[in-house]
């Protein structure tokens, strides 16, 4: 393969940053210089890659490390006062977050419910408290959501407390911005969800059935700012100006005319990206166009690919934590996905427009569904199954009516506010009658735990670049592949169906524990009035473990009507046998499963869970004490916990609010591992539960 220094310069750099982000160099860089060195037999290239690729681990490794440990004076736990001015704010569910920068320069993310009506540019003063985190084993931990957001930390505004603000002009673009939010709040509720996700990208105001059928169809992206949005304006704008420069008469320096309108158009691509809020999506799309636009000035015939790549490593030169935001990666992948479907179909191969234009849409949309699967995976657990189609079927609709029509209404709104909300409310009818549509709804869910879908797919794509380089044959290449990749997730199935494990991980508004062994799956669920069943945390976690169906619901604490109908939601997005309310448990003196697998009621919120020989106490949800049968030792290779009543029974301290419990049984020993905010090194991470953290407690069966 041709060596080409700018294409490995930026490969070799931005995969030494993601690797450096994540904490992943240990067991990912062996498999990726394996692949590289199969790859590129060109030992010039492979010496350039590997210089590169070391010095961005160190780089990374340098910064994120000097982001982890900004000095700051919030303490942990403490209702503590911060002043600072306000740079952003923005809608969040029932209330808002703002962005407040220090006069150290320090930028932190506060969620408030009393503070919302506070403009950009103003000195403000809160009482804050920092935000609870909540942790299992699949979810990101604070530190990297942190890094990525390229903020100092996260904090809840004390609405109780007041909050003192000297009113200032804040920038002129968070001033646009916010006008623009203003005349969102006089629309209807559809209508405003509607504009604040396709102009300022907010897609969390739409109702909550919107947004769940969006993302079962495969549509939800079409809500967020992205080059889609970017790229409309832009087009739309680059026509009015070749059709005004065809009649007017102006100065183009020997440039032709579709340069010229181009660059006209550009500003407006710009306006985008200042409505967004400067989202990580909208800065590729637009340093990505004008990097183009600037090839095209040049006339250099520069490929796209290589115009990715560029935009990518400018912007994560200048914003490192761009590497970790899920926002950036998607839209790096999509675009990535959409310009190597451009190469697939031989040129000439069918003449017809007709068909040659859906067929390369849907190939575009099948192959950035392929390309975002893992990071769709690695959020909810599951992807819908007929994006591709949906795509093609209903994106002409997003591409000329919603998404311009938006932007067209945002810019009407700074002239005219009743013919925009007019306009807007019209275009709001008609995406609530194409929201209630039938659209093609499946989703295809994980069968194992998500890191060990993720390893074996790692393999499989460095496995099919080998034997295609040995074997010089793709077709051969690409079945041995997908053989590997059906074999091991078959083989990492039994395996799994074999584990018995209990999981209480740390939630947001609920209690929850789940018991998995061969034979039954078992949520166990304490229910606040405002939790958020089904939508944040649960259905999400359940997936990412592969658990795709439930023998048994259990309801700990008596159901309002509000979480009746969340709870009849879960059970409508789950496969759920049975649901059981506790108080029906303990009047009627009723066992769940067998004599080794038993939820045995003790009295009001309290209860005892039968595991095989481990008997679990909880109360209120909680577990509190675990009692250990005679004939179990217990061996300690970590001193988190330490306080005993007697020879079998021990207390799990809950001292830090970000621990989840593992409880893995693996032949006649049980261990139990602690999750903690800090994340364990990457080789466990991908193989647990095969290979048990140090931190882990082992009893062992006498």
């Amino acid at each position: 393969m041709k060596v080409n220094p700018l294409l490995i310069v930026s490969i070799a750099y931005l995969i030494g940053l993601f690797l450096s982000f994540y904490k992943a160099v240990i067991l990912v860089l062996p498999i990726l210089a394996l692949t590289f060195f199969f790859l590129y037999s060109n030992y010039r290239a492979i010496f350039i890659f590997a210089t590169v690729l070391i010095l961005a681990i160190i780089y990374g490794k340098e910064v994120f490390h000097l982001e982890e440990n900004l000095s700051t004076d919030i303490k942990r736990d403490a209702n503590q006062k911060i002043y600072g001015q306000v740079i952003k704010i923005e809608p969040y569910f029932d209330g808002c977050k703002i962005w407040l920068r220090t006069k150290e320069f320090e930028i932190f993310e506060i969620l408030s419910n009393s503070a919302c009506n506070i403009r950009p540019g103003f000195y403000c003063e809160f009482v804050v408290r920092t935000r609870k985190q909540y942790i299992n084993p699949f979810a990101p931990i604070p530190e990297e959501r942190i890094l990525s957001k390229g903020i100092s930390g996260e904090l809840r505004h004390l609405q109780e407390k007041p909050f003192v603000c000297i009113k200032d002009r804040g920038p002129i673009f968070e001033t646009i911005r916010q006008e623009l939010f203003d005349f969102s709040t006089s629309l209807s509720p559809i209508a405003q969800g509607l504009f604040q996700a396709l102009v300022l990208g907010i897609e969390n105001q739409l109702p909550a059935e919107y947004l769940d059928n969006l993302k079962d169809q495969g549509l939800y992206h079409q809500l967020a700012i992205s080059g889609f949005n970017l790229a409309i304006l832009y087009f739309l704008l680059y026509f009015i100006f070749r059709k005004i420069l065809r009649y007017v008469d102006l100065p183009t320096f020997g440039f032709p005319r579709q340069i010229i309108a181009s660059l006209l158009a550009l500003p407006g691509a710009g306006l985008i990206l200042i409505f967004s809020g400067f989202q990580p999506s909208a800065q590729r799309a637009f340093f990505f166009l004008l990097i183009f636009l600037i090839s095209k000035l040049f006339f250099r015939n520069t490929p796209s690919l290589y115009l990715l790549l560029l935009t990518a490593l400018f912007l994560t030169i200048f914003s490192p934590h761009l590497i970790g935001n899920i926002s950036f990666q998607l839209s790096f992948l999509a675009t990535l996905a959409i310009i190597i479907s451009g190469h697939i179909l031989p040129k000439g191969l069918i003449s017809n427009k007709f068909i040659i234009a859906p067929l390369q849409s849907l190939l575009a949309s099948t192959l950035a569904t392929l390309f975002t699967a893992p990071l769709i995976l690695k959020i909810s657990g599951s992807i819908p199954l007929f994006s591709p189609i949906n795509n093609l079927i209903y994106t002409p609709i997003w591409s000329f009516l919603f998404i311009p029509g938006s932007i067209i209404c945002a810019l009407i709104s700074f002239l005219n506010v009743e013919v925009a909300k007019i306009l807007m409310e019209n275009i709001a009818s008609v995406f609530e009658f194409f929201i209630n549509f039938p659209f093609l709804k499946s989703k295809i869910s994980l069968t194992i735990p998500f890191n060990q879908f993720l390893l074996i797919l790692l393999l499989t794509f460095s496995l099919a670049i080998v034997i295609l380089k040995t074997l010089k044959r793709p077709l051969l290449a690409i079945f041995i592949a997908i053989l590997f990749f059906i074999l091991s997730h078959l083989y990492l199935k039994v395996i799994n169906d074999d584990y018995f494990m209990i999981i209480i991980p740390k939630l947001y508004k609920e209690r929850a524990i789940i018991v998995k062994d061969t034979e039954i799956s078992l949520l166990i669920l304490r229910i606040k009035e405002n939790g958020q069943i089904a939508k944040l945390e649960i259905e999400p976690m359940l997936r990412k473990f592969g658990i795709s169906r439930l023998d048994a619901i259990v309801i700990e604490n008596p159901l309002n009507e509000k979480n009746f109908l969340k709870l009849k939601k879960l059970n409508d997005r789950f496969e759920i046998d049975k649901i059981y309310f506790y108080d029906d448990l303990l009047n009627n003196d009723q066992k769940i499963f067998d004599l080794n697998r038993e939820l045995i009621p003790i009295d009001e919120n309290m209860y005892l869970l039968e595991f095989y020989g481990l008997t679990i106490f909880i109360i209120n949800g909680t577990l509190k004490k675990m009692l250990i049968p005679q004939g179990i030792e217990i061996i300690y290779t970590d001193l988190l916990f330490n306080s005993f009543e007697n020879k079998n029974t021990f207390i799990i301290e809950e001292r830090s609010r970000e621990s989840a419990i593992v409880i893995v049984k693996k032949d006649s020993d049980f261990y139990l591992v602690p999750f903690s905010k800090v994340n364990m090194d990457v080789l466990t991470w991908f193989l647990f539960p095969f290979l048990l953290p140090d931190g882990a407690i082992r009893l062992v069966l006498q």
